[in-house]
Protein backbone atom coordinates (compact mmCIF):
# COMPACT_ATOMS: atom_id res chain seq x y z
CA UNK A 1 0.00 0.00 0.00
CA UNK A 2 1.17 3.47 -1.01
CA UNK A 3 0.97 5.52 2.12
CA UNK A 4 0.46 9.22 0.83
CA UNK A 5 0.56 12.43 3.01
CA UNK A 6 0.12 16.01 1.87
CA UNK A 7 1.25 19.07 4.17
CA UNK A 8 -0.53 22.20 3.25
CA UNK A 9 -2.71 25.01 4.27
CA UNK A 10 -5.48 26.57 2.66
CA UNK A 11 -4.73 25.88 -0.30
CA UNK A 12 -3.85 22.97 -0.48
CA UNK A 13 -7.15 22.49 1.56
CA UNK A 14 -9.55 24.34 -1.01
CA UNK A 15 -7.73 21.86 -3.56
CA UNK A 16 -8.96 19.10 -1.63
CA UNK A 17 -11.75 19.82 -0.99
CA UNK A 18 -13.06 21.45 -4.38
CA UNK A 19 -10.87 19.05 -6.22
CA UNK A 20 -12.32 16.26 -4.56
CA UNK A 21 -9.78 14.00 -3.93
CA UNK A 22 -10.97 11.90 -1.62
CA UNK A 23 -13.79 10.61 -3.42
CA UNK A 24 -10.97 9.44 -6.28
CA UNK A 25 -9.52 7.35 -3.26
CA UNK A 26 -12.42 5.89 -1.99
CA UNK A 27 -12.48 2.81 -4.14
CA UNK A 28 -8.31 2.38 -3.86
CA UNK A 29 -7.41 0.24 -1.75
CA UNK A 30 -3.89 0.39 -2.70
CA UNK A 31 -3.37 4.38 -1.72
CA UNK A 32 -4.27 5.44 1.90
CA UNK A 33 -3.73 9.50 1.52
CA UNK A 34 -4.14 11.62 4.51
CA UNK A 35 -3.55 14.92 4.94
CA UNK A 36 -2.05 17.46 7.23
CA UNK A 37 -3.71 21.06 7.87
CA UNK A 38 -1.04 22.95 9.75
CA UNK A 39 -3.53 25.41 10.07
CA UNK A 40 -6.03 23.50 11.84
CA UNK A 41 -3.91 20.89 13.03
CA UNK A 42 -6.24 18.53 11.88
CA UNK A 43 -5.77 14.91 9.98
CA UNK A 44 -7.66 13.26 7.30
CA UNK A 45 -7.67 10.35 5.57
CA UNK A 46 -11.01 8.76 3.79
CA UNK A 47 -12.34 7.58 6.50
CA UNK A 48 -11.92 10.03 9.19
CA UNK A 49 -10.37 13.00 10.99
CA UNK A 50 -8.45 14.08 14.13
CA UNK A 51 -6.71 16.35 15.67
CA UNK A 52 -2.62 15.56 15.20
CA UNK A 53 -1.09 18.27 17.10
CA UNK A 54 2.72 18.26 15.12
CA UNK A 55 5.14 20.69 15.63
CA UNK A 56 6.13 22.63 12.99
CA UNK A 57 8.64 25.90 13.05
CA UNK A 58 6.51 28.76 13.37
CA UNK A 59 3.71 26.61 12.75
CA UNK A 60 4.11 27.21 8.65
CA UNK A 61 4.85 25.97 5.69
CA UNK A 62 7.36 28.40 4.01
CA UNK A 63 10.33 26.86 2.17
CA UNK A 64 12.44 28.53 5.36
CA UNK A 65 10.30 26.29 7.76
CA UNK A 66 10.43 22.91 5.99
CA UNK A 67 14.23 23.51 5.63
CA UNK A 68 14.36 24.02 9.39
CA UNK A 69 11.78 21.42 9.88
CA UNK A 70 14.22 18.51 8.37
CA UNK A 71 17.30 19.94 9.59
CA UNK A 72 16.70 20.21 13.48
CA UNK A 73 16.48 17.63 15.75
CA UNK A 74 14.01 19.38 17.99
CA UNK A 75 11.31 18.70 15.42
CA UNK A 76 12.17 14.90 15.13
CA UNK A 77 8.93 13.65 16.87
CA UNK A 78 7.32 15.14 13.35
CA UNK A 79 9.83 14.27 11.12
CA UNK A 80 9.20 10.41 12.23
CA UNK A 81 5.54 10.55 12.06
CA UNK A 82 6.37 12.25 8.24
CA UNK A 83 8.76 9.32 7.27
CA UNK A 84 6.00 6.88 8.29
CA UNK A 85 4.63 7.35 5.06
CA UNK A 86 6.47 6.32 1.37
CA UNK A 87 5.43 9.69 -0.48
CA UNK A 88 5.16 12.78 1.57
CA UNK A 89 3.61 16.04 -0.59
CA UNK A 90 4.93 19.72 1.06
CA UNK A 91 3.91 23.17 -0.63
CA UNK A 92 4.20 26.73 0.64
CA UNK A 93 1.18 29.11 0.27
CA UNK A 94 1.12 31.77 -2.40
CA UNK A 95 2.69 34.64 -0.16
CA UNK A 96 5.70 32.44 -0.97
CA UNK A 97 4.81 33.46 -4.86
CA UNK A 98 5.68 37.38 -3.98
CA UNK A 99 9.67 37.20 -4.28
CA UNK A 100 10.75 40.82 -3.89
CA UNK A 101 14.62 40.66 -4.68
CA UNK A 102 16.77 38.55 -6.18
CA UNK A 103 18.58 37.86 -3.03
CA UNK A 104 15.19 36.55 -1.39
CA UNK A 105 14.62 34.16 -4.51
CA UNK A 106 18.48 32.99 -3.65
CA UNK A 107 17.53 32.14 0.07
CA UNK A 108 14.25 30.30 -1.14
CA UNK A 109 16.08 28.25 -3.38
CA UNK A 110 18.99 27.28 -0.91
CA UNK A 111 15.87 26.09 1.46
CA UNK A 112 14.39 23.87 -1.05
CA UNK A 113 18.19 22.73 -1.73
CA UNK A 114 18.29 21.63 2.49
CA UNK A 115 15.41 20.09 2.08
CA UNK A 116 15.96 18.24 -1.11
CA UNK A 117 19.46 17.40 0.19
CA UNK A 118 17.78 15.37 3.41
CA UNK A 119 15.33 13.59 1.19
CA UNK A 120 17.38 12.52 -1.37
CA UNK A 121 19.60 10.31 1.23
CA UNK A 122 15.80 8.40 1.95
CA UNK A 123 13.87 5.86 0.64
CA UNK A 124 10.72 8.03 1.06
CA UNK A 125 9.10 9.62 -1.81
CA UNK A 126 9.18 14.06 -1.71
CA UNK A 127 6.89 16.01 -4.06
CA UNK A 128 7.44 19.40 -4.00
CA UNK A 129 4.14 21.28 -5.05
CA UNK A 130 5.06 25.12 -6.15
CA UNK A 131 3.17 27.85 -4.64
CA UNK A 132 0.42 28.98 -6.56
CA UNK A 133 0.63 32.86 -8.76
CA UNK A 134 -0.42 36.18 -7.13
CA UNK A 135 -3.30 37.98 -7.93
CA UNK A 136 -2.23 41.32 -9.69
CA UNK A 137 -3.42 43.55 -6.63
CA UNK A 138 -0.88 41.41 -4.54
CA UNK A 139 2.16 41.31 -7.08
CA UNK A 140 4.16 43.48 -9.64
CA UNK A 141 5.78 41.91 -12.95
CA UNK A 142 9.30 41.78 -11.38
CA UNK A 143 7.83 39.47 -7.82
CA UNK A 144 6.12 37.52 -10.42
CA UNK A 145 8.89 36.86 -12.75
CA UNK A 146 10.70 35.29 -10.04
CA UNK A 147 8.33 33.57 -8.52
CA UNK A 148 8.03 31.99 -12.26
CA UNK A 149 12.12 31.82 -12.15
CA UNK A 150 11.74 29.93 -9.20
CA UNK A 151 8.38 27.48 -10.29
CA UNK A 152 10.56 26.30 -13.24
CA UNK A 153 13.99 25.83 -11.28
CA UNK A 154 12.14 23.74 -8.78
CA UNK A 155 10.77 21.19 -11.76
CA UNK A 156 13.63 21.58 -13.88
CA UNK A 157 16.43 20.38 -10.98
CA UNK A 158 17.46 17.16 -10.67
CA UNK A 159 17.18 16.36 -6.47
CA UNK A 160 17.72 12.81 -7.11
CA UNK A 161 15.55 9.97 -8.56
CA UNK A 162 13.14 10.04 -4.94
CA UNK A 163 12.01 14.05 -5.75
CA UNK A 164 9.89 15.75 -8.28
CA UNK A 165 7.88 18.61 -8.50
CA UNK A 166 4.03 19.50 -9.58
CA UNK A 167 4.33 22.76 -11.01
CA UNK A 168 1.10 24.42 -9.77
CA UNK A 169 2.45 27.85 -10.82
CA UNK A 170 2.45 27.19 -13.97
CA UNK A 171 -0.68 25.52 -14.40
CA UNK A 172 -2.47 28.41 -12.64
CA UNK A 173 -0.48 31.64 -14.40
CA UNK A 174 -1.65 33.61 -17.32
CA UNK A 175 1.41 32.91 -20.16
CA UNK A 176 1.32 36.06 -21.58
CA UNK A 177 -0.18 40.33 -21.36
CA UNK A 178 0.33 43.01 -18.47
CA UNK A 179 -0.70 39.92 -16.13
CA UNK A 180 1.97 37.48 -17.43
CA UNK A 181 3.33 35.23 -14.74
CA UNK A 182 0.23 36.67 -11.89
CA UNK A 183 -3.00 34.49 -11.59
CA UNK A 184 -5.14 33.63 -14.49
CA UNK A 185 -8.23 35.57 -14.41
CA UNK A 186 -11.00 32.86 -14.94
CA UNK A 187 -8.99 31.44 -11.73
CA UNK A 188 -9.41 34.50 -9.26
CA UNK A 189 -11.75 34.64 -6.57
CA UNK A 190 -14.54 37.75 -6.51
CA UNK A 191 -12.23 39.95 -3.62
CA UNK A 192 -9.35 41.25 -5.80
CA UNK A 193 -6.95 40.73 -2.84
CA UNK A 194 -7.55 36.83 -2.50
CA UNK A 195 -4.61 35.18 -4.30
CA UNK A 196 -6.79 31.52 -3.46
CA UNK A 197 -7.41 29.76 -6.12
CA UNK A 198 -11.28 29.39 -7.23
CA UNK A 199 -13.45 26.29 -7.42
CA UNK A 200 -13.05 26.42 -11.34
CA UNK A 201 -9.36 25.93 -10.21
CA UNK A 202 -9.08 22.94 -7.91
CA UNK A 203 -11.47 21.43 -10.39
CA UNK A 204 -9.32 21.97 -13.35
CA UNK A 205 -5.82 20.74 -11.14
CA UNK A 206 -7.29 18.01 -9.06
CA UNK A 207 -6.68 14.96 -12.04
CA UNK A 208 -3.07 16.43 -13.27
CA UNK A 209 -2.45 16.59 -8.77
CA UNK A 210 -3.64 12.85 -8.74
CA UNK A 211 -1.43 11.50 -11.71
CA UNK A 212 1.20 13.24 -10.12
CA UNK A 213 1.17 11.43 -7.09
CA UNK A 214 0.71 8.17 -8.09
CA UNK A 215 2.07 8.33 -11.57
CA UNK A 216 4.95 10.79 -11.49
CA UNK A 217 3.40 13.11 -14.28
CA UNK A 218 5.04 16.07 -14.49
CA UNK A 219 2.71 19.13 -15.32
CA UNK A 220 4.92 22.07 -15.85
CA UNK A 221 3.05 24.37 -18.87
Amino acid sequence: MNKILFIHRSVGENLINDGKIYQNFISNSNIDFNDYNVNTKILRNKYDSKKLLLDFPNNNTTPKDYSELFNNTNYQNTIDYILSFNTVIIKSCYPNSNIKTNQELIKIKDYYTKITSYYSNLPNKLIIVTSPPLVPFKTNSQNAKRAKELSNWLTNSNFGGNISTFNLFNLLAEKDGKNTNMLKKQYRRLLPFDSHPNKIANQKISPMFIDCMLNDTIYSI
